[in-house]
Parts: structure tokens; C-alpha cells; sequence
């Protein structure tokens, strides 16, 4: 069986879901508490790997690229970035990730919530996404943020070294 919440969908209809026969003090062991650290900017995909993580699937040690500005873009649009990596560089990782009106940053997202995941060997790339809505903007803003960091850890990072066309 169903039933109606508050949430209402696109079309303006409830969103329902399943009616649930709660037994008698269900929720008396429902609780538990823990302290975590919060940073001011990014998050677990930004800070330090700290289990010798390595590959472009890792989920952290990225850096943020333009101090995690947000880029606009139409959403839905394609989007072209060139970026020219030193040729003396290392491969490099480089996470499209969409960005936070409310935060006025990139959103640092994981491998699988990226927007796009590319290899940047030395010199020139070009990096091809669809444009993301910005989910917490007004309607019809769309942006990105880029973050990058070499592929291996133990290679030098060029993050800074990078240079970015959009």
C-alpha cells in the first residue's frame, strides 16, 4: 500500500510511499552520535589519501583547480576546456564536478558522482562534458568546478602549473 507525503514531484503531484506499520518503540534505538571533522572548503575528496590509495578512481588527495571557482555554463550545453599540462608532467586525473550556488564552490564529488573523469598526459587536452544544473540555483543556472591531481601520488603534482581555456 501507498500513501501521500508533503514532497510534490515536477507535475506538482505527491510523491507517496510505501505506508509503514511502525511496532511500539521502533524508534527508541534509532539514535547515535559521533563526533567528524567538517572542513571549511572540499571535503574527503580533497583531503589527504591516508589508505595508499592511487589511480584515477581514488576519492581523494584532489586538488581543487582556481580555488574551486565555479564556472557557468548553460546546462544541457556541451562544454569545451583545453588545458595545456607541463611537459615534463606526470598523467593527471582531472574530476568535472558540478558546484553550490548556496556555497559559492565547486561541489568536491567522488569518481562516481563525477560530471566527467579524464587522463591528462603532458600537453595539450581537450576535456568534453555536458554542462550540469546548478541543483541549489536559480532555474537554468548551470556550472562546474575542476579538480585534478596526479594519477599516482608519489608523482609531482602540476596542478599549478596547469593552464585552462575555457
Amino acid at each position: 500500500l501507498w500513501e501521500g507525503t508533503d514532497q510534490l514531484n515536477e507535475d506538482g503531484l505527491a510523491v507517496e510511499r510505501p505506508q509503514c506499520q511502525f511496532i511500539p518503540d521502533w524508534s527508541a534505538n534509532n539514535f547515535a552520535e559521533r563526533d567528524v571533522f567538517v572542513p571549511q572548503a572540499g571535503g574527503f575528496v580533497t583531503a589527504a589519501c591516508t589508505n595508499d590509495s592511487a589511480g584515477p578512481y581514488r576519492n581523494c588527495g584532489l586538488d581543487a583547480l582556481d580555488q574551486e571557482k565555479i564556472q557557468s555554463c548553460s546546462p544541457g550545453d556541451p562544454v569545451n576546456v583545453s588545458i595545456q599540462l607541463p611537459a615534463t608532467s606526470e598523467p593527471h586525473l582531472l574530476r568535472v564536478c558540478e558546484s553550490s550556488a548556496a556555497l559559492g564552490t565547486g561541489v568536491a564529488c567522488a569518481y562516481s558522482a563525477a560530471v566527467a573523469n579524464y587522463i591528462l598526459m603532458a600537453g595539450s587536452n581537450e576535456v568534453d562534458f555536458t554542462c550540469p544544473a546548478v541543483r541549489d540555483g536559480e532555474r537554468g543556472a548551470g556550472g562546474y568546478a575542476l579538480y585534478s591531481a596526479p594519477v599516482w601520488p608519489d608523482d609531482a603534482a602540476a596542478t599549478d602549473q596547469m593552464l585552462i581555456d575555457r
